[in-house]
């Protein structure tokens, strides 16, 4: 555990976001007191809800952080559900399984996203 923690409320679609995870990355590799706690704050839509919705799916299975990293990474926008499918899909994941897995607990991932939007003063 830190000393210092940056809790980031990001969208895997947003720009700015993708443009300071590298920033991150360095900041946490050349200082072992920082940890970052990601927050989802989907405020681009529809697609970024489900992006959202889909790592959390990931962190069932234990693969958050391989979630995370490809669509925060991606060079794509992710302006449709079907361009997170893309690259959920060249990560790896199930797409199939992913979903079931939102149809599943779709409810708590909505109470924590509308958690994490209070917690931002928006």
């Amino acid at each position: 555990m830190g000393d210092v923690t940056i809790v980031e409320y990001f969208d895997y679609n947003c720009p700015v976001c993708r443009r300071i995870e590298p920033d991150l990355r360095k900041l946490i590799a050349n200082d072992p007191g920082v940890r970052v706690i990601h927050k989802d704050w989907p405020v681009f839509g529809e697609a970024s809800v489900y992006a959202a919705y889909c790592s959390f799916a990931a962190a069932r299975e234990g693969k958050y952080a391989q979630a995370h990293d490809a669509l925060i990474g991606s060079k794509r926008d992710l302006d449709s559900k079907e361009d997170v499918q893309q690259v959920l899909l060249l990560a790896g994941f199930d797409l199939k399984k992913i979903d079931a897995d939102i149809s599943l607990h779709q409810k708590e991932y909505c109470a924590t996203l509308t958690r994490n939007l209070r917690e931002t003063g928006a």
